[in-house]
């Protein structure tokens, strides 16, 4: 059966990390490694992520000496993968328990990338918005221009390219990884729903003036699409 890496970066979020961790430990399909990467914490995070791994072995932990952000920690997750297929879930974020039993019968027939629905949620875990949820079809690299549907929650790939894709220190670092992937491999997006997404006031995520901002930067800056097809996206 297939081991799936799941990577966690956390900085200074001891009870929300312990949440997120466990929706991983708690997943009905058992065959997976729990990379945590602690990003230079100075509260008791480090603590919690240790009791974490001493009470199972599938839990793996590094920590970094400082905090170096997300895109350092998130590549740290990558080398230490050793699974067939990685995924990537936030510190203050969750699955649900069916996750990676479900995307896992898409990888059994044959799909490479896959990426699932979610629930969008605000700081007091309040639905604050309409369920994304995405059509049983494969995208390519040209759909997810139009709309990012695979992300660092609900999105996972074949672990095939661990020394030539990365995050980079780009601006929406997150929807570059995905579109890195997409020019390879289709992604197989399915309407079940089995995350949820928390906002929170302030974020970049919380604005869409904001969002739309990021993803014209991509378009221009990182792609070097001319103005009119970036306008056009």
């Amino acid at each position: 059966s297939f081991l799936y890496s799941v990577i966690i970066p956390v900085y200074n979020r001891p009870e929300k990390i312990l949440r997120s961790a466990n929706s991983v430990i708690s997943q009905t399909y058992k065959n997976f490694e729990l990379i945590i990467i602690n990003d230079g914490s100075n509260d008791e995070t480090k603590d919690v992520i240790e009791e974490l791994k001493m009470k199972d072995i599938r839990v793996k932990v590094k920590h970094l000496e400082k905090n170096e952000g997300v895109i350092v920690a998130r590549n740290e997750g990558i080398k230490l993968s050793v699974g067939d297929i990685i995924c990537y879930l936030d510190s203050d974020d969750v699955w649900y328990k069916s996750m990676l039993e479900t995307i896992n019968d898409y990888y059994l027939k044959g799909d490479k990338a896959v990426s699932t629905g979610f629930k969008i949620i605000d700081e007091k875990s309040n639905k604050i918005k309409n369920t994304v949820k995405y059509q049983n079809r494969l995208v390519n690299w040209k759909d997810l221009l139009n709309q990012n549907k695979a992300n660092c929650l609900t999105g996972s790939h074949l672990n095939i390219f661990k020394n030539e894709i990365t995050f980079k220190n780009f601006l929406r670092e997150d929807f570059v990884y995905w579109l890195d992937i997409g020019k390879k491999i289709n992604i197989h997006c399915i309407p079940d729903i089995l995350a949820e997404y928390r906002t929170h006031k302030g974020s970049r995520s919380s604005s869409k003036i904001s969002m739309l901002f990021f993803q014209w930067y991509v378009y221009r800056s990182y792609l070097n699409l001319n103005l009119f097809i970036s306008l056009y996206h």
